[in-house]
């Protein structure tokens, strides 16, 4: 089995129980103290949701048990790919956990596990389609993983340096299971929100990869892509409150649906936060203001004009004229280098277009 995972000092330190300073024993793991064997007894049943010494223990417990039903002849086939589900899921949670500890040194032990979660997910599928029956003891968490461990994937090598590229195939792979998804079991507003986030976290990585290559034909379509994104990612948006207020379901008791009212105006403005950002980095100024206000004006209605969100959206605003404001100095400064280079390449050529110039404004002058 692999080395143990690192995890980052912050992490260290207070007990994770009843949360006193300097808590001296160390779980396995690295990642939780505690005061004593009583404390850490207390905390193991919440505890073991994240440790990652304990489920990586069940890795070795859970691929017996699912070697031996193998093994065995009468064995069914949906209790063999429940236990693969088990697997699976427990691969994704470990990768999950590894890279949110946010240290390179973890980013391979994460995506060992990703792909490992991958591979028995697109096994299981295939499974299902081959015997046209539920090979799977439950069709909808195979798929939401089919969905969620691409995803994952993706914002690990968003975070990786130099993995650009993979980050957008893993979003790619995110992006053709949810529709295969919706395609089967129809467009459904967690999917359609899904799909809003996944085309989001592509503007990112397409803006990452724009502001490190420089200009250029590549990076030029590159550009183009983030912004095409970044509008798809608005309009389904849109269409998800448009699907609400078309069928205007009354969801106070559900707070936590994609469609409730109050829920549905917060993701908006956290959408028309993110399109303006990113709008802003690709130097579509216009756009980014357009929507900056847009959200402004949301805010505004729903939590009133001295709300912390009202707050956020002005210094976004100042921050996007900011960003304007250096990009107007970058180009005046680059058609300056330019004019000079030209002049000092060919002396002769600039001196009949001065004269131009001079007797241009005099006829218009009139002098």
């Amino acid at each position: 089995m692999a080395s143990e995972p690192q995890y980052s000092l912050w992490l260290y330190g207070d007990c994770g129980s009843c949360s006193a300073l300097d808590a001296p024993v160390e779980c396995p793991c690295l990642a939780t103290h505690y005061c004593d064997k009583e404390c850490q007894k207390k905390d193991k049943k919440a505890h073991r949701t994240y440790c990652t010494h304990l489920l990586r223990r069940d890795f070795d417990a859970k691929c017996q048990a699912l070697l031996v039903l193998k093994e065995e002849g009468h064995c069914c086939a949906s209790d063999v790919a429940a236990k693969e589900e088990e697997l699976g899921w427990l691969h994704n949670r470990v990768g999950e956990l590894l890279r949110f500890t946010q240290l390179a040194s973890n980013y391979e032990l994460a995506e060992e596990h990703y792909k490992q979660a991958l591979k028995i997910s697109r096994r299981l599928a295939a499974l299902a389609k081959l015997s046209r029956s539920s090979c799977t003891s439950n069709k909808a968490i195979n798929a939401a993983n089919s969905i969620s461990t691409p995803t994952n994937s993706g914002n690990l090598y968003s975070r990786w340096h130099n993995k650009n590229g993979h980050a957008l195939q893993a979003y790619e792979d995110a992006l053709d299971s949810l529709r295969d998804c919706m395609s089967a079991h129809g467009s459904t507003p967690h999917c359609q929100n899904t799909l809003s986030s996944i085309l989001s976290a592509q503007v990112e990585v397409h803006i990452q990869q724009h502001e490190r290559q420089g200009s250029g034909p590549d990076t030029e379509r590159k550009y183009h892509a983030a912004q095409a994104l970044v509008e798809e990612a608005l309009a389904f948006n849109r269409a998800l409150n448009a699907q609400a207020d078309k069928y205007a379901l009354d969801l106070t008791a559900e707070p936590n649906h994609p469609l409730n009212q109050a829920n549905r105006q917060d993701r908006t403005g956290r959408v028309l936060l993110e399109v303006a950002v990113s709008y802003a980095d690709l130097e579509m100024f216009e756009q980014a203001q357009g929507a900056m206000h847009e959200a402004l004006d949301l805010y505004s209605r729903c939590y009133g004009s001295e709300s912390e969100n009202v707050v956020i959206c002005h210094n976004h605003v100042a921050n996007i004229f900011s960003q304007q404001a250096i990009a107007i100095k970058t180009s005046i400064a680059q058609s300056s280098s330019l004019f000079a280079r030209h002049q000092s390449s060919d002396g002769r050529a600039t001196e009949p277009t001065a004269v131009h110039w001079t007797r241009r404004r005099r006829a218009q002058t009139g002098g």
